[in-house]
């Protein structure tokens, strides 16, 4: 059986991470994965026949297809060509198809999304990151937060990752694994490798490699507690939406309402 995995994530959010994870710990016997990253980036076009082109010639019967979307709405999704079009891709009785909608906290997410642009800016190195406004990235972060609280119901077949469990959750690992594809025994192949699609770790560049489980991937945010710029980045709502489904992370407080929950109390007092 082929699968057919539509993949949509916001950029610093660990797309490779968990698209490189899949591709060694999915194994069905025989299983060939073909993966086109970041399909309708505006640096590398890809059109929905070059995909079908690419999938056609290949003759394998357990093809695992991913397709990654990078910083593209959640509305805009089920009107893209290799969505609308994808029994041109693989027929439908022939495929298992899913939707994995990826969300990082807001606070890492956004600290090493700057982190990586003023990188970019002082290397003067370009890349489409670069053409996203603040603002849709902010409205973006809340349109995945919303579909993975089941506030909106814009996709089908969803597969929900929250990528800090998977990070530091073993179990969490195991089960999605299981539940969704099948797998019963997770060897967590290249848990500790970065991928080389979008530069590794925005802060630590490929330092890590081999050893990726060691970042401090939830302690992103702290280096920006006094950068007036990344502050803007989050408003009520962002922290609202962020604590339903992260819970709350020690010490972001500080960033809104002057130490204030969203709620309106002191995290360090008790809730009554």
């Amino acid at each position: 059986m082929n699968r057919l995995l539509h993949f949509a994530g916001l950029r610093r959010s660990g797309n490779h991470a968990i698209i490189n994870w899949l591709k060694q710990n999915v194994n069905p016997e025989g299983s060939e994965f073909l993966h086109y990253n970041n399909v309708y980036s505006t640096r590398i076009p890809l059109s929905l026949q070059d995909i079908q082109d690419d999938v056609h010639k290949n003759t394998n019967e357990n093809l695992f297809v991913i397709l990654s979307y990078e910083d593209v709405s959640l509305q805009i999704i089920p009107t893209l060509p290799t969505v609308v079009d994808q029994d041109s891709i693989l027929k439908k009785e022939e495929r298992d198809t899913k939707t994995m909608i990826l969300l990082r906290d807001p606070f890492n997410s956004f600290a090493s999304r700057l982190e990586l642009l003023r990188r970019y800016e002082r290397e003067n190195i370009m890349s489409s990151i670069r053409n996203v406004p603040w603002q849709e990235v902010q409205e973006l972060w809340k349109g995945y937060a919303k579909e993975y609280l089941g506030q909106t119901s814009l996709l089908s077949n969803k597969v929900l990752v929250n990528f800090n469990q998977w990070n530091k959750d073993k179990a969490y690992r195991d089960e999605l694994l299981k539940t969704h594809f099948g797998q019963e025994i997770n060897n967590d192949i290249g848990r500790n490798t970065l991928s080389r699609d979008g530069g590794g770790s925005s802060k630590d560049l490929q330092s890590y490699d081999g050893r990726a489980s060691e970042m401090k991937l939830e302690e992103r945010w702290v280096d920006f507690v006094q950068d007036k710029e990344y502050r803007r980045l989050l408003d009520k709502e962002t922290f609202v939406l962020s604590e339903q489904i992260f819970g709350h992370i020690p010490g972001t407080e500080i960033l809104l309402n002057n130490g204030l929950s969203p709620e309106g109390y002191p995290k360090n007092k008790e809730r009554k």
